[in-house]
């Protein structure tokens, strides 16, 4: 997975995978590669790509694109693996022997709804059971202490 951040509002799916395309010399890639087209600050975008090892290494390397007027940062994203059983990052639900949380909401954590229909606080259930003092964000959110404790240990 492959990051392109600071992207003009007005850049398109179609545009980026040209781009990639062209700068990669890797005329099959279609805007297919493009998992996500996000808002981001000050009226940009980011884009996150799917591409093969080897192109994704070779736009690493290049470290800037440049899609239409703008000069473009390309980073690594890294995803840490996220159990979606127990919640807690690092593994797969396959092997996992934490508790069950799959009919818990992710925002708040309570049972009897889904987060799209929530109405209370934010509330990670994986930092509560840590005694966090912060644990006011949702409990699948990257921005997780824990997780990104976690997902800095893997490195």
């Amino acid at each position: 997975m492959v990051e392109i951040r600071d992207l003009d509002e007005c850049a398109t799916r179609t545009e980026i995978a040209e781009e990639l395309a062209r700068s990669l010399g890797a005329p099959h890639l279609n805007e297919e590669v493009i998992k996500t087209l996000r808002k981001a600050y000050a009226g940009t975008q980011t884009a996150v790509t799917a591409l093969p090892d080897d192109l994704a290494a070779r736009a690493l390397k290049l470290g800037h694109i440049r899609i239409g007027w703008v000069n473009c940062r390309i980073r690594d994203r890294e995803e840490a693996a996220r159990c979606y059983r127990c919640w807690s990052p690092g593994h797969m639900a396959a092997r996992c022997r934490g508790p069950d949380r799959t009919e818990l909401c992710h925002r708040c954590g309570q049972k009897g709804h889904q987060a799209k229909d929530c109405k209370g606080q934010p509330a990670c259930v994986l930092c509560q059971e840590r005694g966090a003092d912060d644990h006011r964000h949702t409990s699948m959110n990257s921005s997780c202490p824990f997780a990104r404790k976690i997902t800095r240990a893997r490195r």
